[in-house]
């Protein structure tokens, strides 16, 4: 049996300004406001990678994609 940890984390007033800047810098990418709301969190937790299949990621944040 598996155990897995999930941590939910808050979106504050500051990610969520973020979160914006990265849904501007990036219209090419074509990003969700969702997955720029992941980017903020990612760079404000210092966290290394996100696991995902979305290459939209590619460039902007470490992606584990397996």
């Amino acid at each position: 049996m598996s155990i897995f940890i999930v941590n939910i984390l808050p979106v504050s007033k500051d990610i969520f300004n973020e979160a914006w800047k990265s849904f501007l810098k990036y219209p090419e990418k074509m990003l969700s406001f969702t997955d720029c709301t992941s980017i903020a969190l990612i760079n404000g937790r210092e966290i290394d990678y996100i696991a995902s299949f979305d290459k939209d990621f590619d460039g902007i944040v470490n992606r584990v994609a397996e």
